[in-house]
């Protein structure tokens, strides 16, 4: 379980979500990242679908609060958008790898104010509704993506 504060300010559960019924959470580095940005606009114009199929989506990112509200800004995100900026629901994730931030320093500094060395994989887990992992997909290549279908078809 893991909870943390959306790009509207308000606290998300997973727990709360898992409720409702599963849950697709998918890991992205920051509005600066041009491939998370274009795999949320994907998910948001798929929300539909993944609605239709009862998965809630959420996405979480190593951003604080102004770099989460921006990526909201450029996708029109309605799902949550959740900063961990404390990098603990990544952790528990196992998402986190140390990357070299050199060609990256002036877009954080500048973007989502991310005071850390580490970015997640951009990874997918769907959890059903009984805690059970039915669909991971994790690929350390930032550029490649699991679709929407993909993650459909996992139910």
């Amino acid at each position: 379980d893991f909870y943390g504060p959306d790009q509207n300010g308000y606290t998300v559960q997973l727990s709360e979500l898992l409720n409702e019924g599963p849950v697709l959470i998918t890991f992205f580095r920051g509005e600066w990242c041009r491939y998370c940005i274009a795999q949320l606009q994907d998910m948001q114009d798929s929300l539909g679908y993944l609605l239709e199929a009862n998965i809630n989506v959420v996405a979480i990112t190593p951003a604080k609060s102004t770099g989460v509200r921006k990526a909201a800004d450029i996708t029109s995100a309605t799902f949550p958008l959740i900063s961990d900026s404390g990098l603990k629901i990544m952790h528990d994730y196992k998402v986190i790898t140390e990357q070299n931030f050199r060609k990256y320093q002036e877009e954080l500094s500048n973007g989502t104010n991310n005071q850390h060395k580490y970015l997640p994989v951009p990874a997918a887990y769907l959890i059903s509704q009984t805690g059970e992992v039915i669909y991971r997909y994790f690929d350390p290549n930032y550029r490649v993506r699991p679709s929407v279908k993909a993650i459909i078809n996992a139910l």
